[in-house]
């Protein structure tokens, strides 16, 4: 929150009550997007990209790329004892959208990012600076350390994976492409977390696809039984379709092609509800 010099930690229960947990101490103010939890922490983001109205006096967005600052990632239990919180240096970067989180064996905190090299240096507009990857941290709370290994080279962002998993382990993302200072959209992606492996879901030249999510089939307990929707623009016909495809033959033709009258615009982020409960 601007003007606040702390990260404010907020719980909300299922009928809407919040509940503020922790007030982490943060002077410079950093850009948080988003937070990861797993069954007992909350992930912080304290990234270098911060509040800074001087370098661009009425600027609509003043939030800039910072050197001075340390990149850092906190680790808070999740009943908010600021006492419990550990910190662990992390690469300098910029990370819009945590994937998901989970506790390994042996204590280490494992959390799947998508990251940005770095943002709002010289673009103002965007993060349009260097290509996102998808990565993994591993956070050895023993040693307090953070160790890096990228899981795809792949210019991904808006990562997705089957929310029943929320921080637990799990196999499967899925992503839209985004490539970096070339700003552009186009084929999904399915990530095999554990082997390394990529499938990749063309949609064919000039189509883009936004967010991918996973819809878990009816009845279906194991992770990736299921569906990934999105959208597609098609700028042939200047519309968007609304594409079905199997989780289990992601490269394979959908399974079904809804065409819109109109343009959905390139967004951010989608959902899924059944029609009854």
């Amino acid at each position: 929150e601007p003007g606040r010099p702390t990260l404010r930690y907020v719980a909300v229960d299922a009928v809407g009550r919040a509940q503020t947990r922790a007030d982490i101490f943060a002077t410079h103010q950093p850009m948080v997007r988003d937070v990861g939890f797993t069954r007992n922490c909350i992930i912080v983001l304290d990234l270098p990209v911060t509040l800074q109205p001087q370098q661009v006096p009425g600027h609509t967005f003043p939030y800039f790329w910072n050197d001075q600052q340390a990149p850092r990632i906190g680790l808070l239990p999740r009943n908010g004892d600021l006492d419990g919180l550990s910190w662990f240096e992390a690469p300098a970067c910029y990370v819009f959208h945590i994937v998901n989180a989970y506790e390994a064996e042996g204590g280490a905190v494992v959390v799947d990012v998508v990251r940005h090299p770095r943002i709002h240096e010289h673009d103002r507009q965007g993060p349009n600076e260097g290509t996102p990857v998808l990565v993994r941290w591993t956070l050895d709370r023993a040693r307090g350390r953070l160790a890096e290994h990228v899981l795809d080279d792949h210019g991904v962002e808006f990562p997705r994976f089957d929310d029943r998993l929320g921080g637990q382990n799990y196999r499967y993302a899925y992503t839209a492409h985004w490539w970096g200072d070339k700003v552009s959209s186009g084929p999904a992606y399915k990530h095999d977390v554990r082997s390394g492996r990529t499938v990749v879901q063309d949609f064919g030249p000039g189509h883009a696809s936004l967010e991918p999510v996973f819809v878990p089939r009816s009845g279906a307990t194991d992770e990736d039984d299921g569906y990934v929707m999105a959208y597609v623009f098609d700028a042939e016909r200047n519309a968007s379709d609304v594409v079905i495809l199997s989780a289990q033959d992601f490269a394979g033709p959908p399974l079904a092609v809804v065409e819109l009258p109109v343009r959905v615009p390139f967004g951010f982020h989608g959902g899924w509800v059944p029609d009854r409960p």
